[in-house]
C-alpha cells in the first residue's frame, strides 16, 4: 500500500526496509524502500494525473502487509504447455488480509499519510472503524 505525505519521505536516511511482526494475526507489516521506478509502478493513473504523481514521487511510502495463508497451491502444465496455477484462499485467509491491510491503513494516516492512491475511501474507512470513528466522507480523494 502505498501512502502521500504532505512532506517528501527521505529514503536516506530511514531503514530500507523495517518490519513489525504481528504473528498471532497471521502477518507482518513491512515499510520497503524502492527505487523510483518500482515505486512509480505501484501508482495509478496516465496521462497529466500519473504525471502529478511522479513530479511528486518523494512523497510517497510503500508499506505492505505480508501474510501467513493456510491456502496450498497447485503448479501443472496447461493444455497450452504453459504453467497453470491453482490457487484459492482461505475464508481465513482473506480475513488475515484484509486485517492486515486495515492496520497498514491505520499506520499511514496515523503518522500523517494524506491519501491512499488506490482505493484512499475504503482504506481509511477501514482504518477509521477500527478505530470507533466514522468512515471518510467523498471529500477524502485519492493521492
Amino acid at each position: 500500500m502505498v501512502g502521500r505525505f504532505a512532506d517528501p519521505v527521505s529514503r536516506s536516511t530511514a531503514a530500507t526496509q523495517a518490519y513489525g511482526s504481528m504473528r498471532e494475526r497471521g502477518f507482518k507489516i513491512e515499510s520497503l524502500t524502492m527505487p523510483p521506478e518500482m515505486l512509480s509502478a505501484r501508482l495509478p493513473g496516465v496521462g497529466s494525473a500519473w504525471l502529478e504523481r511522479m513530479a511528486h514521487l518523494d512523497h510517497y511510502a510503500h508499506w505492505v502487509a505480508q501474510c501467513r495463508f493456510e491456502a496450498k497451491g497447485r503448479v501443472r502444465v496447461g493444455f497450452d504447455g504453459r504453467p497453470a496455477v491453482t490457487y484459492q484462499p482461505t475464508p481465513r485467509d482473506v480475513r488475515v488480509l484484509m486485517d492486515g491491510l486495515a492496520l497498514v491503513a491505520e499506520l499511514l494516516f496515523e503518522v500523517g499519510a494524506r491519501g491512499l492512491p488506490r482505493h484512499p475511501r475504503r482504506a481509511r474507512g477501514a482504518a477509521q472503524r477500527r478505530r470507533g470513528q466514522p468512515a471518510p466522507s467523498a471529500r477524502h480523494r485519492a493521492g
